[in-house]
């Protein structure tokens, strides 16, 4: 008969009048949001007409709801069941918050003995019970998870079902904003009740209800009601041989919506425990040119992220951590959380490396090569999200986020080449940098429902900007003995100056086709303009200061990228286990140079690809689900890799950037098949 109803819902609803959708929240009575609460929408007569399952906010959308009378019922395990009586007008109803009160009866005496199912199937969420896995009294949220199927850690990331984790929820509100690794190190195993794992869909999708396609795997830790108020944390301290030290703490204060977490640390053993960007700095590769010096602090002098980066994967690094974590509900419109994070690390390493090179003839040069380097790095970040709900119809996002970076470092070198026994160059090199950055981005995004369901328009507009600035020097003796036995000194300094901003504008806009279709439409406008000025000044014997200007090794460089992307797409969802999204946008890109030193010169580039994407998820039955991606993208070459500028950190190995290069596109195809 469920089904029967279905098809009289989808196949005559528009001769019934318009139809809206009906919407709510479920909460405990502290307002706490209750995930997997079942809400029926019941005609007085008795009859179901739709059914849903909140989600981890405890949120509900019953669609396509015609005007009239009806009975909600609202229940879950542990509450008492309520029923509400409705009206659905012509407009979407709103429910606000439904608190449902706990329900007990007063026994006697009553122990109920169960083993707790491991894992259960919940739609495309797979949800792990806490208390069948066994943990340490101290261990943390992380220690509890990767006892779980399908969930690990490597290098510090953490993966479930072979994909990275994106994000970490908390009773369904973000915790320590995307840094997975420190919202599970520092929540303990003791206050979690279960693990859901699911792909988050995009904010586009939570408020149209159309899958885009576009994911994120996330973790929601849902808490044990009877931790959700009141405070707890741990501290941490251990000693030992060679001075090593370890210690560290935290603290969180639950207090109904309002969550605020302390973390702090410190320690001389390589824990580096927050996210990878808070001890390497902008993510980038190493500009050394080859495995000579590893760890070296880069500074090439081109505005690339590789200049602030610090390889600290080897060697002993000493670090210093702070963070701070927020979330709360201002009344009953505004979401707020937000975090901020402080690391300094410091890392020493030495090594020594040899590179064989082979040639026809048979062996060829063999380099060695000793280095010793010191780095220093300093990271603020702070990031914040606000979701206000102005009314029923639209909504604002806006999320802002501030770093501030500074690296000091310093390398000495030695290095050599022989061919057989023949000595063809030899070198020592003392290299230091003092660099900073900041950078500062905003993203507003404005949505809006129409009063015909699923008609939706959202606008999205970001702005950043990312000085960077530093010195360095570098002094190196070198000698040669083919062709004929020469030597070379080198004594330079250079100061370095670069900027980037940029800004997007990007529209979506969604209409219903048939009750189980929609066609997608989207534009987005693009723009991304570098600056780099390096002036390095060579030594002057005569005068005993740095002012001979070397424009080989000095450049100003600049490059504007406009792109151009628009594309329609098509949406097709029976039920909840089936859905389909295929889409295709075409993207014009134009990339601009401007070069006045080494030499002046111009050159430009236009692109032009065609973009599909499609995504299919099929949920069998409640025991088995497979998602199939398909994806294509394309990335335009850093300034740092168009510069045609010389690279002379490393005396024996120059490098050179190539203005020619085009942008490359990949595709990409993505299959999974879970059964639980």
């Amino acid at each position: 008969r469920f089904v029967l109803t279905l098809f009289i819902v989808a196949g005559f609803g528009q001769s019934w009048g318009q139809t809206v959708p009906v919407t709510g929240r479920i909460a405990d009575p502290s307002e706490e949001p209750l995930a997997g609460a079942t809400v029926r929408l019941r005609l007085p007569g008795g009859e179901d007409v739709r059914t849903d399952v909140t989600n981890a906010r405890g949120r509900f959308v019953l669609r396509d709801i015609r005007q009239g009378a009806y009975d909600l019922e609202i229940s879950f395990l542990g509450y008492q069941t309520q029923i509400l009586n409705i009206r659905v007008g012509t407009g979407p109803l709103d429910l606000g918050v439904v608190k449902l009160e706990e329900s007990s009866v007063l026994l006697e005496s009553v122990e109920v003995r169960e083993q707790a199912p491991t894992a259960t199937q919940k739609e495309d969420t797979v949800q792990f019970n806490a208390s069948a896995f066994k943990v340490m009294k101290d261990a943390s949220a992380e220690d509890l998870i990767t006892k779980m199927p399908s969930v690990q850690t490597e290098g510090g990331q953490v993966k479930v079902q072979g994909e990275n984790v994106g994000k970490v929820l908390v009773d369904g509100k973000p915790f320590f904003g995307n840094d997975p690794s420190a919202a599970l190190k520092n929540l303990p195993a003791e206050v979690v009740d279960k693990i859901q794992i699911f792909d988050q869909a995009s904010e586009q999708t939570q408020f149209s209800g159309i899958q885009d396609g576009n994911t994120v795997k996330t973790i929601n830790i849902v808490t044990r009601t009877d931790m959700r108020a009141g405070q707890f944390g741990k501290v941490y301290a251990g000693y030992g041989s060679d001075a090593r030290y370890q210690s560290g703490g935290n603290i969180n204060i639950f207090d109904g919506d309002r969550r605020i977490s302390l973390i702090g640390m410190s320690n001389n053993i390589n824990v580096q425990n927050f996210a990878s960007e808070d001890i390497l700095g902008v993510l980038g590769q190493s500009g050394r040119g080859g495995p000579s010096m590893p760890g070296r602090p880069s500074f090439r002098g081109n505005g690339g992220a590789s200049d602030f980066l610090v390889n600290a994967r080897g060697g002993i690094t000493r670090t210093t951590a702070f963070g701070l974590n927020y979330s709360e509900d201002w009344g009953t419109k505004t979401e707020v959380s937000g975090s901020y994070f402080f690391n300094t690390g410091d890392n020493e390493a030495e090594n020594d490396w040899v590179r064989q090179f082979l040639s026809v003839e048979g062996q060829g040069d063999v380099t060695t090569s000793r280095s010793a380097t010191s780095n220093r790095n300093n990271n603020h970040r702070a990031t914040m999200r606000i979701d206000h709900r102005i009314d029923s119809m639209n909504s604002l996002l806006f999320r802002p986020r501030f770093t501030f970076q500074s690296n000091n470092g310093e390398e000495l070198s030695t290095s050599e080449t022989r061919q057989v026994d023949n000595l063809l160059n030899q070198g020592q090199a003392r290299f230091g940098s003092r660099l900073e950055t900041w950078s500062g981005e905003a993203d507003l995004m404005w949505r809006h429902r129409f009063a015909k369901p699923r008609r939706t328009l959202s606008v999205n507009l970001v702005a950043g900007y990312a000085p960077k600035s530093g010195n360095n020097a570098l002094q190196s003796e070198n000698a040669f003995w083919i062709p004929e036995p020469a030597t070379d000194t080198i004594r330079q300094q250079a100061t370095l100056e670069t900027g980037n901003w940029n800004g997007s504008g990007h529209w979506e806009y969604t209409e219903p086709l048939t009750p189980n279709s929609q066609l997608l439409a989207s534009y987005r406008f693009s723009i991304q303009q570098e600056e780099s000025d390096r002036l390095t000044m060579d030594y002057n014997e005569t005068e005993g200061l740095y002012n001979l200007p070397n424009d080989l090794l000095s450049n100003r460089f600049s490059n504007d990228y406009f792109t151009h992307n628009g594309g329609l797409g098509w949406n097709y969802g029976s039920d909840r286990t089936f859905n389909i999204t295929a889409r295709v946008n075409y993207q014009s890109a134009s990339l601009v140079n401007d070069q006045i030193l080494p030499q002046q010169q111009e050159f430009s580039s236009t692109f032009r690809n065609i973009l599909p994407f499609a995504s299919l998820r099929w949920s069998p039955d409640r025991f088995r689900s497979i998602r199939l991606f398909f994806r294509s993208n394309t990335r335009l070459p850093g300034i740092d890799q168009l510069q045609n500028v010389l690279n002379n950190q490393n005396p024996l190995q120059w490098t050179l950037g190539n203005p020619d290069l085009r942008q490359s596109a990949s595709q990409s195809l993505f299959l999974r098949y879970q059964y639980t």
